[in-house]
């Protein structure tokens, strides 16, 4: 089962213009996915697969400063 760290939730607000860092755990040897999305447009994309104990670590740029809204899409393999 893929859990993002509770850290991250609805509405958050992340550093333009840089690295975001996602954590969480899912099944062990599970590819998980990740993109930031602008409407239905990917803006940029990683992923990562998890660890013997479930846990993933991936990075995705994040776009310039603006006042768009954007939303972040994360996936395993199975979806």
């Amino acid at each position: 089962m893929l859990q993002l760290y509770p850290v991250f939730s609805d509405h958050a607000l992340f550093q333009c213009d840089s690295t975001l860092t996602l954590r969480g755990t899912a099944d062990a040897s599970t590819v998980v996915a990740a993109e930031i999305l602008s409407d239905q447009t990917v803006i940029a994309k990683g992923c990562a697969e998890s660890n013997a104990d479930g846990a993933f670590s991936l990075t995705l740029n994040t776009p310039k400063g603006s006042f768009d809204v954007y939303s972040i899409r994360v996936c395993t393999d199975d979806d």
